[in-house]
């Protein structure tokens, strides 16, 4: 639970952490759309807010994508996983097609990218 004293700053100031690219000051913050309100507010958000870490659910921050070779591999692994018979998206129908299209998007961007394309990286197996 978010306790607010004097309104949702501590909110916006959450909300303006998770689209922004990159975090180099408290006011920098204030630029982000979703921060309605002044720079000098960001400063009183922290101190008379209060989060109650418990009753959170994951944000996005702990979602982000993998960045490395080995991160993506368990990812994936992840998602072969859950496309199992009886695994979470091996019924969801609905959403094979989007996932098709991103993974035939990806291998598409790896063939490009690789000295030699799909066919060299298929030939190390």
């Amino acid at each position: 639970m978010i306790r607010l004293g004097g309104g949702a700053a501590l909110f916006e100031l959450t909300d303006a952490v998770l689209p922004a690219p990159t975090i180099t000051s408290l006011p920098y913050l204030s630029l982000e759309p979703v921060f309605r309100r002044s720079w000098g507010s960001l400063y009183d958000a922290p101190t008379h807010g209060r989060i109650d870490a418990g009753r959170v659910r994951p944000t996005r921050l702990e979602r982000r994508p993998p960045t490395t070779a080995h991160d993506w591999g368990e990812h994936l692994a992840a998602l072969t996983d859950q496309l199992h018979k009886g695994g979470t998206l091996a019924l969801r129908h609905w959403d094979h097609s989007k996932l098709y299209k991103a993974l035939a998007e990806d291998l598409r961007m790896l063939d490009q990218a690789h000295p030699g394309g799909l066919d060299e990286l298929a030939s190390r197996r």
